[in-house]
């Protein structure tokens, strides 16, 4: 059976969570979260500008856009997506031939002990320089502070991801590779029962006659990345010595033969009642494990397989 760090992850977080999505299969019909599509349609674009070393830069863009309008992104979202990906080219386009890729957005299998260790990798590169060393590269967008020392980089210390990529590919490090996403939001046209005028007839401060149109919400973005330049795109070289990847896999097998043993044996498992919110969002399975919903009613559809997104 094959185990991917997202599922040992849930299995981790809520067991009863990991049956419905990985024993039962069952996910929610509709689209994504807004922040969620956003990362995706990022991802998309990162994937082009990797495979040619950054110089696709217009390909890059149109490949977001596309994956950011059939998630549902508004013309917002997408202007965020464009806006990002060309701060990101400016910071990291320079010097982007040094790295060579091996492979973009390709799976990997690992066999462990009693199941396969699989996943996908955003990019694998190798170095131009002599001696040649290869690195994973992970992508992730935040809204999190990502100056250095922060808690965003602790926390990678013992991360399961970054040790099941050097576990599976035997690469010298990860190069975590983050863009951070400003907190701002588009100006929205104040209901007419909330709208408050000083004497003059205008409103007052942060109410708005009309939706803020896309050039002006363009314009504030880039703003914002002007305002703190340096800030917003950080690689950092995540490594492991010996002793911390022997513990790494001590971590992963355990994990990996009770999620196996979970789909050989499935039946009710015991829920975390401290996962049912995350992100101030109520797990998509609450009302399953409340009794409020059942598989049937129509929310959800069965996958296929348990991993959708890697081959069969």
């Amino acid at each position: 059976m094959k185990v991917t760090t997202t599922e040992a992850r849930t299995w981790l977080r809520c067991r009863e969570e990991h049956r419905w999505r990985y024993v039962e299969r069952l996910v929610p019909i509709g689209p994504p979260a807004p922040a969620l599509a956003f990362g995706s349609a990022v991802h998309a674009g990162l994937e082009v500008w990797w495979q040619h070393q950054g110089r696709e830069l217009e390909g890059a863009v149109f490949n977001a856009l596309k994956v950011g309008h059939d998630l549902g992104l508004d013309g917002y979202g997408l202007v965020s997506v464009e806006v990002m990906l060309r701060r990101y080219h400016k910071m990291w386009g320079p010097g982007q031939e040094h790295w060579l890729p091996v492979g973009v957005e390709e799976e990997f299998l690992a066999e462990r002990s009693g199941y396969w260790l699989a996943g996908k990798l955003d990019a694998l590169v190798d170095t131009a320089s002599i001696p040649t060393r290869r690195y994973v590269v992970e992508h992730k967008t935040t809204t999190e502070d990502i100056s250095a020392g922060t808690g965003y980089w602790r926390r990678l210390t013992i991360d399961m991801q970054v040790n099941n990529y050097l576990l599976a590919t035997g690469a010298l490090g990860v190069i975590y590779d983050v863009l951070r996403k400003p907190k701002l939001t588009p100006h929205r046209a104040t209901p007419e029962e909330k709208r408050k005028y000083r004497k003059d007839g205008g409103l007052y401060a942060g109410q708005h006659e009309h939706d803020e149109d896309l050039d002006a919400w363009r314009a504030r973005l880039e703003e914002a990345y002007d305002a703190e330049p340096g800030s917003w795109f950080r690689r950092e070289l995540i490594m492991r010595l010996d002793g911390e990847l022997v513990r790494a896999g001590q971590d992963i097998d355990q994990l990996g033969r009770e999620i196996v043993e979970a789909r050989r044996n499935p039946r009710p498992q015991p829920r975390n009642s401290e996962a049912c919110i995350r992100y101030g969002r109520p797990c998509e399975y609450q009302g399953l494990c409340f009794g409020e919903e059942t598989p049937t009613d129509g929310r959800f559809h069965v996958l296929d397989r348990e991993h959708q997104e890697l081959q069969p």
